[in-house]
């Protein structure tokens, strides 16, 4: 299947993510999600954008191999200079007409004034109206250029190593690491990332954490129970994610990010639920998630929440 996109959106790498489907079962009559279906993400300036899915047999966690050793023969992400300059080509062509066509009829001493009658007041009517044309086209392509978010210390401590609880499973453990690896490799403003789970007195338990944390003492305490903030809260009692884009625009945003050990100078923070699980991330950049992005970390939060 092709698409027809613009030439700064078809210059990106492919990393592969697996799918699943949730409610077929497979051969043991288990409720385990399948494995035969992969999304394929294209990466483009940091940010990952779905591109189409097809059947592959490779990049699963579960396989033994790492996701980064197996994505490392993809390509690179490619970014042409030259896609800034053809853009704003047709503004510049447009405005550079218009002038020329101004000064043309000042200079050649006809009547300011378009005279249907003479053939140069057509040719130069006709000749604005291009150039108007071309500097609108120019605009649009500005306007929807990809903007690159814009990365700010996030603070906190930097954790070495991704950790996991010691009461998971081998397989979960598995899940929960390679969700941080994808994450962190189709995204570079993502700069933390936490998996909780509902404990019965209301509180939460920390399955995973990875990336930075709120300091050193946060850092070492990863075991203790964390208190379900607000915002938690309300994306596990409504089942679907809550996003800040721009943390400093809420005033619970220092305080829910200390509560769940998250850097405190964060810019984003998403908080995806699934069933009892919270899948929390945290960006350094205003807006650093899409609309994609949130609706690909869904679908990996259920495929979490299958996991056993």
């Amino acid at each position: 299947m092709s698409w027809c996109r613009p030439l700064s959106e078809r210059l990106h790498s492919f990393r592969c993510t697996p799918a699943y489907n949730k409610n077929k079962k497979n051969k043991n009559g288990s409720g385990s999600h399948s494995r035969g279906v992969v999304g394929v993400v294209g990466v483009q300036h940091g940010r990952f954008t779905r591109v189409s899915t097809r059947a592959l047999q490779s990049s699963e966690p579960n396989s033994g191999s790492n996701s980064r050793s197996s994505s490392s023969s993809t390509p690179a992400a490619v970014s042409s200079p030259w896609t800034p300059i053809l853009r704003a080509m047709p503004l510049y062509a447009g405005a550079t007409g218009a002038i020329l066509t101004v000064a043309h009829r000042a200079v050649s001493g006809l009547a300011p004034v378009a005279d249907a009658a003479s053939a140069q007041s057509r040719a130069d009517v006709l000749c604005l109206a291009m150039a108007a044309a071309l500097a609108l086209t120019g605009l649009s392509w500005k306007s929807t250029s990809t903007r690159i978010p814009e990365s700010e210390e996030p603070g906190g401590a930097q954790v070495d190593a991704p950790w996991c609880a010691e009461e998971l499973s081998r397989n979960f453990a598995r899940e929960v690491t390679w969700l941080w690896e994808a994450v962190r490799g189709v995204n570079g403003t993502v700069c933390a990332c936490a998996v909780f789970v509902e404990n019965e007195d209301g509180t939460l338990r920390r399955l995973l954490h990875a990336g930075r944390a709120y300091d050193t003492a946060a850092a070492s305490n990863f075991d203790a129970p964390v208190a379900c903030p607000s915002l938690v809260r309300l994306a596990l009692d409504t089942s679907k994610g809550q996003y800040w884009a721009n943390t400093v625009l809420f005033p619970d945003a220092p305080e829910t990010l200390k509560g769940l050990g998250l850097p405190p100078k964060a810019r984003g923070l998403l908080v995806q639920p699934s069933e009892k699980y919270a899948v929390v991330l945290t960006t350094d950049a205003v807006r650093g998630l899409s609309r994609v992005d949130q609706a690909w970390l869904a679908d990996i939060a259920d495929k979490l929440a299958s996991t056993s």
